[in-house]
């Protein structure tokens, strides 16, 4: 970390927001060829300065500081082709990804704790076997719905980086033991349905488990065999079969909408992960996608087009059974808890706890006054 690395983050930071350098200039009250000078490494930037251009750039210090982030197994599949606003806007995630693993370790070392990786027993190339062999890792039964997806890896050794990446195309991605994982990042952009980020993170587990050889460098993005194998092993971990049989036969007696409805809102899968099953397990042919749109819209006045996902929370069927998705049912909460932890603790200070969580000082003592205690077992 150093001035050194000054240029290429403040020109990755800006191309990220999408700005010029006379905006930025004008914004810190500098020339733009001040500003021009400091951004091609010709001029040092005062620290008054280097704080108003981290301002300005909704960045802090540290970051404008940071040297370019560096990976042994991350694996990050991606449009080659992104445009360059796009690459900075990646290049700024995995800068915060690479930043959120060094804190999470930290913490870790700092308190002697860590949760063992329970999944190191899953052995098989088959997804539908590996998927049931990792629900039985963290003993999930066959016919139980997974409710608390990220707190349930969270304790079984996984990392899970839940943020928002600003990138409507990347809906995850993860990292391997090699870079203090494993660890999952997955995308909680508003648009993108709770349904498909925990869909990703069930995905991106598939390829923790059974392509540990895929994750190599920065540059690790498999193939489209272990993408789709991966899909196989997110649908079976979230729905394994044997639950699936059962919800069909006792819902055997519900219009298509209604079941399928009934069954995405009970295993907290989307709509067209039951319909793709239906299709691929049980001989129905592929018009069934559009018999499902074509009912649903009859019912309700709404299309499906693009990656809208029917709402549970508005929609009355089975209101009283199945309780609806909402954001609260997917939060990351891990390194929270380290760094309360370490912070009880006087292990580390509320400016460096602020740090971590990427908040500001002030809003950090709110979050201690808001903090509950409470000592399980007394």
């Amino acid at each position: 970390m150093g001035v050194e690395s000054i240029p290429a983050n403040l020109l990755r930071y800006r191309k990220a927001k999408g700005i010029t350098q006379q905006q930025i200039a004008k914004d810190i009250g500098i020339s733009r060829q001040a500003y021009s000078a400091i951004e091609a490494g010709k001029s040092a930037p005062k620290s008054g300065t280097l704080v108003s251009i981290a301002r300005a750039l909704d960045s802090s210090v540290p970051d404008i500081l940071a040297d370019p982030p560096s990976f042994s197994s991350l694996r990050f599949r991606s449009n080659k082709s992104m445009p360059k606003r796009e690459q900075a806007q990646r290049d700024v995630l995995l800068h915060d990804f690479r930043r959120w693993l060094d804190d999470y370790s930290f913490l870790e070392n700092l308190l002697e704790v860590g949760s063992r990786w329970r999944f190191e027993g899953v052995d098989s190339d088959d997804p539908v076997s590996a998927a049931a062999q990792a629900r039985a890792a963290i003993h999930v039964e066959p016919d139980e719905p997974i409710d608390d997806i990220i707190g349930l890896l969270e304790s079984a050794g996984a990392k899970v980086f839940a943020e928002d990446f600003g990138l409507s195309k990347v809906f995850g991605f993860s990292a391997a033991r090699a870079d203090n994982g494993p660890a999952i990042a997955v995308n909680t952009s508003p648009d993108i349905s709770i349904e498909r980020q925990i869909f990703t993170v069930a995905h991106e587990l598939g390829h923790l488990v059974m392509h540990e050889h895929s994750y190599v460098g920065m540059t690790g993005d498999g193939s489209d065999d272990e993408e789709a194998e991966a899909n196989q092993f997110g649908s079976h971990f979230l729905l394994p079969k044997e639950a699936f049989d059962q919800e069909l036969e006792e819902s055997a007696g519900l219009a298509l909408v209604d079941l399928v409805l009934h069954i995405k809102r009970k295993f907290r899968v989307s709509y067209k992960t039951v319909l793709f099953r239906l299709v691929s397990e049980y001989g129905i042919d592929n018009s069934l996608y559009q018999r499902f749109a074509v009912a649903y819209g009859q019912r309700y006045g709404k299309n499906l087009r693009g990656h809208v996902e029917p709402d549970a929370l508005q929609d009355p069927i089975a209101r009283h059974e199945i309780e609806g998705l909402s954001r609260h049912d997917f939060v990351e909460s891990g390194l929270s808890r380290l760094v309360k932890q370490a912070y009880k603790q006087e292990l580390i200070s509320a400016s460096r706890a602020a740090e971590i969580l990427q908040i500001p000082l002030d809003e950090m003592r709110g979050l201690e006054s808001n903090w509950v205690t409470v000592d399980v077992g007394e």
